[in-house]
C-alpha cells in the first residue's frame, strides 16, 4: 500500500520528535523547510519502504528502506539525492535564529549519541549528487556505513570539492563514556588549494602562486571536546610535513600540542612583497602585539615540538632548525631553540618570554657560533665598521634577560683567538640603534702578533708574543656612547675616554689616549724584531694621542700630543686611509732634539762602522722595515737637532715615501 509524509516545516517536525524521545535531538539551522516522503508500504512480519520519493525544498528525494524483525534484526537503508542547497544552513541569519532561541548543535560539552542497539545490524547508504554551497559545488558525496555490536562503523565518506579537490573518511563512531567518538582516517587532497579558498572566501595575505597542491592523509580521533591527529602526513606545494596534533576545545582552557616535522619551507615565497606606500617593519609594534596575546586570557594554552631540515625565511637559509615551546597563561617557556644557516653560523637559546606592561621580557640563557661577526651585524640593520670585517669567527654562550627594550647580558665568547666577555644593560634588541646602554667589555688574547695578524698590523705582528688585556666600558645613548677604558697591549699600559657616535653610515669613533711603555726599545722590537739599539736601554715612552674615526670616509686621523719617547720628544699627526685597498698612511711628525747615536746599532752592525782606512762610511747592510709592508704612506719628520758624532743638524726635515715597505 502507498504512505507518506507531508509537513510546511521539517524543523517543527523534528522538535516535536526530540521532545518525545529520551535525548533531545540537536536544533539545526536551515531545516525549516517544506518536506515530503511516501513509497510502497508492505508489512508481513517486516517493514520494506520500496520506491521511496520526497523532496526538501527543491531538493528530490529517493530510495528505499527495510527493516527485519527477526532474532536477529536488521535495518537496511538507501537514500539519494539529486542536489541540496547548503547556504540556507550557514546563512548568519538562521544561525542567529536559533542562537536567539537558546539552542545550538550542541547545547552541551557532553553529547549523548543516540544508541544502536548491539543486536541490529545497521546498514546505510547516503548519496548526494551535487551539493551547492558559496557559488560552488560539491559533487558525488557518498556516504556508506554499518554498524556491529552498536558500533557505527562508516565505510567509506567521500566528496569532491572545487579545485579538483577531494575529502575522504572511513571509521567508526561509537559512544566513550559520556560522549561519541569518531575514529578513523581522514584523507584530502587538492590540485588547487588556492581555489578552495577561494570558494570559502577565504583571503590570506600569500602569493597566487603558492598553495598549488595539497596532499593529507591521518588517523583521526575525535570527540565534542578534543580532535586528535596521529600519523599526520602532508604535502603542501613542496614541502612535507609528518607527525601529531591535538586539539583540546573545553570546557576549560583551549590548547594545542603539536609534534611536527618538516623537510623543508621556503617561508619567504609566501609572504607578499610590501607595498610601495607600506610602513617599514615595525619590530616594537610586533612585540606588542606578541605582548597582548600573552596577556589575553582566553588565547589558547600551546605545546609544540618542532623540527625543520631547512628552512627559508627574511633572506636567511636556515637548517636544522628546532623549537620545543609551551604556553600557558601569560609566559612562553622555550624548552629548546637551535638553528644553523648555510655560512656555518649555529645558535641556540632556552628560556623564558613574560608579558609585560607593553613589551615582553626575557630571560634567556644563549649560545652561538657565528663564522663571520661583521655580517651578524649587518644583518641587524647597523652597518659594521671596517675594523670587525677581519674579526672572523665568533662563539659565546650566556644569559640575556629583562623588557625587549631594556635587556642586561652576561655574556661570554671566543673572539679572534682571545676570550670576550659583556656584563651589563646592552640597550634594545628591538631597535640596535635605540635604548640606553650601561655595559662593561674585556678582551684577553694569549698573543698581540696573532692578534695583530688578524686586523692587518703586519707591523705590529712580531717580536715576542705578548698578552693583550682590554677593558671597556659603554654607557649612554646607543647612538651616542661614552666610551672609557684601559688595557695592556705591547707590554705597555694605556687609558682610553672618548665618545661612539652612530649614523646611519656607521660609527664614527673621536677617543682620547694616554699610553705609556716602560722601555722604548723593547717597544721597537714588536716592529723591528732584530733591532738592537747602541745604547740597550733607550728609557721609557709616555705619551697622548686623540683618534678620530669617520665611518662615512673610512678614515682615521691621529693627533699626538708632545709626548716622552726615550731620550726625545714627538709630536704630530697620522692620518690613516682605510678605504682604498691597501691602508696608505700620511704622517707628520716633529721630533725634539735626538741623539742618534742611542737609537743606532752597534759600531760593528750599524750604519756607521768602526773606521776604516781612515774614513767613515754608510753601511750597506739593509734596514729590517719588515712592518712597513702592510700598508703605503708617506712622511714628513722633521727634528729640533739631530746629533750624530761629530755631526749635528739643526731642524732638518726627512720625506721619505714608501709602496709595499719599498
Amino acid at each position: 500500500m502507498a504512505a507518506g509524509i507531508n509537513v510546511p516545516d521539517l524543523a517543527v517536525l523534528l522538535g516535536d520528535m526530540g521532545a518525545m524521545a529520551s535525548h533531545p535531538l540537536p536544533v539545526i539551522a536551515g531545516l525549516d523547510q517544506p518536506f515530503s516522503l511516501e513509497g510502497d508500504l508492505s508489512v508481513d512480519g517486516d517493514i520494506r519502504l520500496s520506491d521511496l520519493r520526497g523532496k526538501f525544498a527543491a531538493t528530490t528525494l529517493s530510495g528505499a528502506l527495510e527493516y527485519i524483525m527477526e532474532d536477529d534484526p536488521a535495518l537496511t537503508a538507501t537514500v539519494r539525492a539529486d542536489q541540496i542547497d547548503l547556504d540556507p544552513f550557514f546563512a548568519k541569519d538562521a544561525v542567529d535564529a536559533v542562537a536567539a532561541e537558546g539552542a545550538s548543535t550542541f547545547p552541551e560539552k557532553t553529547v549523548n549519541w543516540p544508541d544502536v542497539p548491539k543486536d541490529l545490524a545497521l546498514t546505510l547508504s547516503l548519496a548526494v549528487d551535487a551539493a551547492h554551497y558559496r557559488g560552488g559545488m560539491i559533487s558525488r558525496a557518498t556516504m556508506d556505513l554499518h554498524s556491529e555490536d552498536g558500533v557505527l562503523v562508516i565505510e567509506q565518506a567521500r566528496a569532491n570539492l572545487p579545485g579538483a579537490s577531494s575529502l575522504s573518511l572511513n571509521g567508526q563512531l561509537s559512544q566513550k563514556g559520556e560522549n561519541p567518538q569518531l575514529a578513523g582516517t581522514l584523507k584530502a587532497s587538492s590540485s588547487n588549494v588556492r581555489a578552495v579558498l577561494d570558494w570559502l572566501e577565504i583571503a590570506l595575505p600569500i602569493p597566487r602562486d603558492r598553495l598549488s597542491s595539497l596532499v593529507f592523509e591521518s588517523a583521526v580521533k575525535a570527540t565534542p571536546n578534543d580532535m586528535a591527529f596521529d600519523d599526520l602526513r602532508l604535502v603542501l606545494d613542496a614541502s612535507r610535513l609528518e607527525g601529531t596534533v591535538l586539539m583540546v576545545f573545553g570546557p576549560d582552557q583551549p590548547a594545542l600540542e603539536a609534534d611536527i616535522r618538516v623537510d623543508r619551507l621556503a617561508l619567504d615565497d609566501y609572504f607578499l612583497p610590501p607595498a610601495p606606500d607600506a610602513p617599514p617593519f615595525d619590530r616594537v609594534d610586533l612585540s606588542r602585539r606578541a605582548n597582548d596575546m600573552l596577556v589575553d586570557s582566553e588565547s589558547l594554552d600551546l605545546r609544540l615540538k618542532l623540527a625543520l631540515g631547512r628552512l627559508s625565511a627574511f633572506g636567511q637559509d636556515l637548517r636544522d632548525v628546532q623549537l620545543v615551546l609551551d604556553r600557558h597563561l601569560d609566559a612562553l617557556t622555550v624548552e629548546r631553540a637551535a638553528f644553523k644557516n648555510q655560512e656555518g653560523a649555529d645558535f641556540g637559546f632556552s628560556g623564558r618570554v613574560q608579558a609585560g606592561d607593553d613589551i615582553p621580557g626575557i630571560n634567556m640563557l644563549v649560545r652561538g657560533s657565528l663564522p663571520d661577526l661583521a655580517r651578524a651585524v649587518d644583518a641587524l640593520a647597523v652597518t659594521s665598521p671596517p675594523f670587525l670585517r677581519p674579526v672572523g669567527s665568533v662563539t659565546f654562550e650566556g644569559r640575556i634577560a629583562g623588557a625587549l627594550t631594556d635587556v642586561e647580558v652576561d655574556l661570554g665568547g671566543q673572539l679572534a683567538g682571545g676570550r670576550l666577555t659583556a656584563r651589563g644593560k646592552a640597550g634594545s634588541v628591538l631597535d640596535p640603534k635605540a635604548g640606553t646602554l650601561d655595559l662593561d667589555l674585556t678582551v684577553d688574547h694569549p698573543s698581540h702578533r696573532a692578534l695583530a695578524a688578524r686586523f692587518g698590523f703586519d707591523a705590529l705582528a712580531h717580536g715576542d708574543a705578548l698578552p693583550v688585556h682590554l677593558e671597556a666600558q659603554l654607557s649612554g645613548p646607543a647612538m651616542g656612547l661614552d666610551v672609557a677604558g684601559k688595557g695592556r697591549l705591547l707590554g705597555g699600559q694605556m687609558d682610553v675616554t672618548g665618545q661612539m657616535a652612530g649614523h646611519d653610515g656607521g660609527q664614527n669613533l673621536e677617543l682620547d689616549i694616554t699610553a705609556t711603555h716602560p722601555e722604548l726599545a723593547q717597544l721597537v722590537r714588536q716592529v723591528i724584531p732584530d733591532y738592537r739599539p747602541r745604547k740597550a736601554e733607550l728609557g721609557p715612552l709616555s705619551g697622548h694621542l686623540s683618534v678620530a674615526y669617520d665611518a662615512s670616509s673610512h678614515r682615521l686621523g691621529l693627533k699626538i700630543a708632545p709626548s716622552e719617547v726615550g731620550p726625545s720628544r714627538v709630536s704630530g699627526i697620522v692620518d690613516v686611509n682605510l678605504a682604498k685597498d691597501r691602508p696608505f698612511l700620511t704622517a707628520e711628525l716633529d721630533l725634539g732634539a735626538v741623539p742618534l747615536p742611542d737609537f743606532l746599532p752597534p759600531a760593528s752592525t750599524g750604519i756607521m762602522p768602526a773606521r776604516k782606512t781612515g774614513t767613515r762610511r754608510w753601511s750597506q747592510e739593509p734596514l729590517a722595515l719588515e712592518g712597513l709592508r702592510g700598508f703605503d704612506g708617506t712622511l714628513a719628520l722633521a727634528a729640533q737637532m739631530m746629533t750624530l758624532d761629530p755631526w749635528s743638524w739643526m731642524r732638518r726635515w726627512w720625506k721619505p715615501d714608501w709602496t709595499k715597505g719599498c
